[in-house]
């Protein structure tokens, strides 16, 4: 019942990968500047500062650009418990708390789900 795609889908089969994990919106944003230095009367030497910041939405808003993730194998639904007493009829149960570990989050690595700043300097001549 606490699962939308689930209660949709009572009594029929469940798609494919339908309500693996969540959707993710990532947003970064970039500023750029060029400025240049005038030798002789043409410019020579040229800068560009750079700032940029990468998940942008997770600065404004802790729970913006989050991503989440479910490993392979790790979530599973039903269990295999064994076979009935005529050795054909396998029997399952359901783990309740497994839909908890299906929307982990990454919080690791240059893809993780914090939001990150960078400066950059290039010169050209």
């Amino acid at each position: 019942e606490n699962n939308d795609y689930l209660r949709s889908r009572r009594g029929q089969f469940a798609e494919r990968n339908a309500d693996r994990s969540n959707w993710s919106h990532i947003v970064d944003l970039k500023f750029a500047q060029e400025f240049g230095l005038n030798f002789g009367g043409e410019k020579i030497h040229r800068f560009e500062f750079t700032f940029d910041i990468f998940n942008f939405t997770n600065l404004i808003n802790k729970d913006w650009g989050v991503r989440t993730f479910a490993g392979f194998n790790q979530v599973r639904l039903l269990e295999f418990r064994g076979f009935q007493a005529d050795g054909t009829t396998p029997t399952y149960s359901f783990s309740p708390g497994a839909e908890e570990t299906a929307n982990l989050i990454d919080d690791s690595g240059l893809n993780s789900s914090r939001w990150q700043a960078q400066v950059g300097l290039r010169y050209t001549f």
